[in-house]
């Protein structure tokens, strides 16, 4: 019997120790799968379907292999549970005594010289944020980590955190006096001891950032690396490789420039003053200018508008100018240091920026109060492949990887032609649990009347579910003329951007009858078992629009590498996505539940069959009287063949 059979058997020591803990077939060959990928240097990719158990599927070998590894997660979330619950449970029923570490992104830990230098300033602008500085005040002389998500009371975005934490643009360093008690340090040297460190993607890719420009690694040298939640790598490589110049960052160096001049060379106001009111006039004439356009384009798109390419240009003149003043006096403190090397590297982006490449999309975004300059690369295989080369080992996994059991497409964006790859199903009984209903007579999804047609199909599905449902929209503009449309509902509503995430989904849980209205962010990462969710309904098909500057530039690369745009780019993409969004539904055993999907081309068009093989094995009907009698009987029906 292998290690793997004493530890996740039927009377192995899981099952020993952890209440209700079952075998489950899929998870224990995972984690043989796994550990004979660590044994042999192997590049594996792994598909596990909800319910495999896939994190103690890997966590087991990880502990077992005797190697540095390093545990990769798509989510903060997922790193603090792996660290403060999977992984002592695991190593507590192993016996093993490895060292575990966390490790976050610096802004993910208390300053302690920014939050004194800011509570002398008082730049606090509410009552509210008074109220949250003083909640960090207190905690700062409690906390030994110094993990701002100790602060669970205070949101993840609130403008106070800037405050208190620092970055790489203004991190003093080693000239830091509170460099003796940084949290950056201790948790880095931490790491630096550790047998397993957990971290995050967006920590990888950025320690692949600061290698590109030969500043020292954030991560400690390791043997191997697992990449849970692995599918959202090509997205979050793209953001990493890409670079962006925005408003916001303009107004933030403008800010650190007059409060460094403040602190180390208080003579020079007058002067520096006038080179940021310049550049704050020129930067704030680009977000009025942008507002005329789409809210996102392609770059030529200037080309269209000579007030607007005369405005970047007089925001690079003046730019330039701060640049060559700051340079100056760069050496009378390090903040000025900082701020110098700050404007030299947004002068050079900008500079980037404006020069077309081949083998870069080149994009501007625009919101409310910021606008952004994009540059994204085509492809990131070359630039992911290398790094990882370093490693012995390598796992990527997540339940969704695959399009019909086809790993091609996830294996050309990263560039992982020699990966060997496994897939095992969900454990759960969809057969019996679960019903996929799609309504009769939609209209196309392009049509105006189809939300309204939607929200008709959705209040009798509602009434016979009692509530608890999500609605998963493609747009915001839709969940919002769907909001509308249910004011009236008999159900408590929940909406996307209302609240915080957490506090929404808390609140639906309670409710036990709610209505959830989400978009992009609540069709993965999200955790609901029990009675409180039992049906999940998708507007559209998940396809990216074509107008998007980033889809277009990649299918006409696609078009011109001899592939088909759609069936090479397209379609995987939405089929992930779709598959995300119907894992929402059954989280355990004993869930059940109806899913609807609204677009009527999944039966209509010749790709919906891609869909339908892609999830899992789910009854399929357009009768509602089915789903009447799903909610009605304890036992579900046979469903009707669509």
């Amino acid at each position: 019997m292998s290690s793997i059979d004493t530890i996740f058997g039927a009377k192995g020591k899981l099952a020993a120790t952890i209440n209700a803990y079952a075998p489950r077939i899929a998870q224990i060959e995972m984690a043989k799968k796994i550990e004979q990928g660590l044994e042999k240097n192997q590049l594996l990719i792994v598909e596990a379907g909800t319910g495999t158990g896939k994190t103690f599927a890997y966590l087991v070998p990880a502990i077992l292999a005797g190697q540095k590894v390093l545990i990769s997660t798509g989510t903060k979330h997922l790193q603090d549970q792996i660290f403060i619950d999977d992984l002592p449970k695991i190593r507590n029923v192993i016996g093993m005594s490895v060292n575990i570490a966390l490790l976050k992104g610096r802004a993910n830990y208390l300053c302690h010289f920014r939050l004194h230098k800011n509570a002398e300033e008082a730049r606090l602008s509410s009552r509210e944020h008074v109220i949250a500085f003083n909640q960090i005040m207190d905690w700062s002389q409690r906390t030994i980590k110094g993990d701002i998500s100790e602060l669970a009371d205070i949101a993840e975005g609130s403008p106070v955190w800037p405050l208190v934490t620092s970055n790489a643009d203004n991190c003093l360093g080693s000239d830091c006096p509170d460099i003796d008690r940084c949290c950056v340090v201790e948790a880095r040297k931490e790491a630096q001891k550790a047998d397993i460190v957990v971290i995050n993607h967006h920590l990888f890719f950025a320690d692949l950032a600061l290698q590109e420009e030969s500043i020292n690694d954030l991560l400690p040298s390791s043997d191997s690396i697992i990449f849970d939640e692995a599918h959202h790598l090509p997205e979050i490589a793209s953001r990493f490789f890409g670079k962006t110049v925005s408003f916001r960052q303009l107004h933030e160096l403008i800010h650190d420039v007059l409060e460094a001049i403040e602190d180390e060379a208080s003579d020079l106001l007058a002067t520096v003053k006038k080179y940021t009111d310049e550049l704050l006039f020129s930067s704030q004439q680009i977000r009025i200018l942008l507002k005329k356009l789409p809210n996102r384009g392609p770059w030529f798109a200037f080309n269209r508008e000579p007030k607007i390419v005369e405005s970047i240009s007089e925001c690079q003149k003046n730019l330039i100018d701060l640049q060559k003043y700051l340079k100056k006096f760069s050496e009378r403190g390090k903040q000025l240091e900082l701020c110098s090397i700050r404007c030299d590297k947004i002068v050079s982006l900008l500079n980037e920026m404006i020069q077309i490449k081949s083998n870069q999309i080149q994009w501007y975004e625009t919101t409310d109060r910021n606008f952004f300059f994009h540059t994204t690369p085509l492809d990131v295989a070359d630039k992911f492949r290398e790094p990882i080369e370093k490693f012995k080992s390598v796992v990527l996994t997540s339940a969704t990887l695959s399009v019909e059991n086809d790993f091609s497409y996830f294996v050309y964006q990263l560039g992982l032609e020699k990966a060997i790859c496994y897939a095992w199903d969900s454990p759960f009984n969809y057969s019996k649990n679960t019903l996929l209903y799609f309504p009769k007579k939609m209209p196309d999804p392009s049509s105006d009347n189809f939300v309204s047609k939607l929200i008709n199909h959705a209040l009798e599905i509602l009434s016979y579910s009692k509530g608890r449902a999500f609605l998963l929209f493609t747009s915001h503009r839709s969940l919002q003329e769907a909001a509308h449309l249910l004011e009236k509902s008999p159900y408590p509503l929940f909406i996307q951007g209302s609240k915080p995430k957490r506090v929404l989904l808390n609140e639906f849980r309670k409710s036990g009858n709610g209505v959830l209205l989400g978009t992009t962010s609540f069709w993965e990462g999200v955790d609901i078992r029990g009675d409180a969710l039992s049906c999940v309904m998708i507007d559209k098909l998940p396809f990216a629009s074509p107008g998007d500057p980033v889809t277009s530039a990649r299918l006409t690369h696609f078009r011109e590498s001899g592939l088909d745009p759609f069936k090479s780019y397209q379609l995987p993409q939405a089929v992930i996505s779709m598959k995300q969004g119907v894992g929402r539904l059954i989280r355990d055993f004993t869930d059940r539940g109806v899913m609807v999907i609204f677009d009527p081309r999944i039966q209509s068009r010749f790709y919906g069959r891609t869909f339908l093989h892609s999830l899992p094995p789910m009854p399929i009907t357009q009768n509602i009287t089915d789903v009447q009698n799903f909610y009605d009987l304890e036992e579900p029906i046979e469903a009707s063949e669509a």
